[in-house]
């Protein structure tokens, strides 16, 4: 055997073991998954890799499938505690399904499976660790159609629980077809429980049993609290939540958070996963978390954001020993919008502990949006902003910005649309850069934004934003008012155009410069009650100047009334027919020197009483193919 191919064998053995790892990492793409089928249900599994394991489960039943994890814990240097591994269940498009939390009582993650469909468990050291070093079991719990009953309700924790159905709020409504929260120009201090007494997870495509709970922001909302420890929604037991909306709500905080453990300003849930996607979420000061996905028992729930923005204009530290932070979760998730966080110190007090403001209990995923950090120069120094037990990648640390001073050129612009029809007017579709106010934290201009092509837009900070961005949007053919299809050509090619007596049909594009003449035929003469018209040998038609070059078949057949005629210099064609009906005709005068030939039939209708003036120079030459072409009458 070649030492090559020995080699190879090697490799592939220890791969099997999950002592060496073929592409794996933190990306999760179908094509760099080097999988291990999971057949071993209620088994005990000892997992050995250098970074992680996954396994590609195929249920064969419908059902309930407990996943479990069992691992060491750790200490940090900064003194907090973790697991030295984590795991997490993905569908087969590898999006989040739910975290199996290393319980070493047994008691793992409740999962709905369906037959025929691929999973991922997938398995990660903690990124401090030198290697994984865990156990993993998959238990069949319940197999065969699980039906659960509609159990979602929504509560308000006021002096005692009370069903959002039996009260009465202005600016608050509830839709219990739709389990939909509506906060509508609302003004209060209330706060929300949804419960759903669910403790299965699953992938909502393949169970339509696992609640979903939308909380709609509409309008313009106002939540005060005095009170400690308030948290606007609280989320029970599993399921999925969206915050969605186009509307604004503001939370104030007037009373000192002290109870930062068991408190998240704006939502807290342990075992939901949620996606923001639309809203403007400003909180005017907090001391702890401001969304909270996992608790300390688990599981862990995701974050999502899409879009939409959340703004702590003040996150403070709630005593000389802590800053915590801001979002805790146990999985991230930003394709879109914003996270805007101000840092301040309250009493110049440096905390020895500063967390990060968004830290993941499993892994962070972030291909877009704005993460921006700012404030206290020293808080600053010592803050990490995004940590997750997977690590964070050098792509992802390079998408937050943090400073004192921020580049506007390292946001995330959006524009209304990115392509416009052309119609001669300025195109400035809006800038939305979420979180931020255009005319506060920057300004717009444009550049080239009314002609067909690349259009520009310049965005410049102003105040703490500074620099510049450039976007582009494309404005393609349309029409203007003039018939300009770009802003540059007058009419297109093969359309028709009109100087009130004839209409020419374009057959070369002029220019609205000048630079180029474009080119016509005349097509048809408009004013029938005319006695005497002349063809002119160039005409200008919105602005865009024309040869007249050709007359086309019956193209003055409407000049029953014509006595008089007159052909321009630019004229080279005059096509059979082209007098047909103008049987009233007296006097031709051809001014071009360019006509090769004239059709038999040219002059049909045309009466030999009518006298042909031709240029001298071409007298001969023209009363010759004039006549053969059929003309009966004096050629001069």
């Amino acid at each position: 055997m070649k030492l090559k191919e020995l080699i190879c064998k090697i490799v592939m053995f220890l791969c099997l073991l999950g002592l060496f790892e073929v592409g794996a990492g933190t990306k999760t793409y179908a094509e760099e998954w080097q999988t291990r089928d999971y057949k071993s249900y209620g088994d005990t599994i000892t997992v050995r890799a250098k970074e992680q394991m996954i396994y590609k489960v195929l249920p064969d039943e419908d059902g309930l499938y407990e996943f479990q994890l069992i691992c060491d814990t750790k200490k940090l240097i900064d003194g907090r505690t973790v697991y030295t591994a984590f795991a997490t269940v993905y569908n087969s498009d590898k999006e989040f399904i739910a975290s199996a939390h290393c319980d070493k009582n047994k008691e793992g993650q409740k999962v709905y499976l369906k037959s025929g469909k691929i999973y991922y468990f997938v398995v990660k050291k903690e990124v401090s660790c030198d290697s994984l070093n865990a156990k993993v079991c998959i238990n069949k719990r319940w197999m065969g159609e699980c039906e659960y009953p509609d159990t979602c309700d929504v509560y308000l924790n006021r002096e005692k629980d009370t069903n959002i159905t039996k009260a009465n709020i202005q600016g608050i409504t509830y839709d219990k077809d739709t389990h939909t929260l509506e906060l509508n120009n609302y003004k209060g201090s209330d706060q929300f429980i949804l419960n759903s007494f669910m403790t299965v997870l699953a992938d909502e495509k393949d169970w339509p049993y696992l609640p979903k709970f939308n909380i709609k922001i509409s309008g313009t909302n106002t939540v005060e609290y005095d009170k400690t420890a308030a948290t606007l929604f609280t989320i029970y037991w599993c399921g999925n939540v969206n915050i969605i909306g186009d509307g604004t709500l503001n939370i104030k905080l007037n009373g000192k958070n002290k109870s930062v453990d068991d408190a998240s300003l704006f939502l807290k849930t342990e075992k939901s996963s949620v996606v923001i996607d639309g809203p403007t979420i400003n909180i005017e000061k907090a001391f702890g978390p401001v969304i909270s996905t996992y608790g300390e028992e688990g599981p862990y729930g995701k974050l999502e954001i899409k879009s939409g923005s959340i703004v702590v204009s003040k996150f403070e530290n709630e005593d000389e020993d802590y800053f915590y932070s801001v979002f805790e979760t146990g999985y991230f998730k930003m394709s879109g919008g914003s996270i805007i966080v101000n840092y301040v110190r309250k009493n110049d007090v440096m905390p020895s502990h500063i967390y990060e403001t968004i830290h993941s209990i499993s892994d962070i995923n972030i291909t877009g949006g704005n993460i921006i950090v700012m404030g206290d120069e020293k808080v600053l120094a010592k803050l990490n902003p995004i940590s997750s037990a997977g690590g964070v990648s050098d792509e992802v640390k390079n998408m937050v910005i943090k400073g004192t001073i921020l580049d506007v050129s390292k946001l995330d612009v959006k524009l209304e649309s990115d392509s416009y029809k052309y119609d001669g007017t300025a195109k400035e579709p809006k800038v939305t850069i979420y979180g931020l106010k255009e005319g506060k934290h920057f300004k717009v201009s444009y550049e080239n934004n009314v002609k067909v092509g690349t259009a520009k837009v310049i965005v410049t900070g102003l105040g703490v934003f500074t620099g510049s961005k450039t976007v582009t949007f494309k404005i393609t053919e349309g029409m203007d008012k003039n018939g300009s299809y770009d802003g540059y050509h007058g009419a297109k090619a093969g359309s028709k155009i009109t100087d009130g007596i004839f209409t020419y049909k374009v057959t070369k594009e002029g220019t609205l410069d000048a630079k180029v003449t474009g080119e016509v035929t005349v097509t048809s003469l408009n004013k029938r009650l005319l006695k005497k018209v002349s063809i002119k040998s160039i005409l200008t038609v919105n602005g865009v100047k024309y040869k007249v070059t050709a007359i086309s078949k019956k193209a003055l057949k409407n000049g029953k009334k014509l006595k008089s005629i007159v052909i321009g210099k630019s004229v080279s064609k005059i096509s059979k027919g082209a007098f047909i009906g103008c049987k009233k005709l007296k006097s031709i005068i051809i001014k071009s020197k360019k006509i090769k030939k004239f059709a038999k039939g040219t002059f049909k209708s045309v009466k030999r009483t009518c006298v042909i003036k031709v240029p001298k120079a071409k007298k001969k030459s023209y009363a010759k193919k004039i006549l053969k072409a059929g003309f009966k009458g004096i050629v001069k």
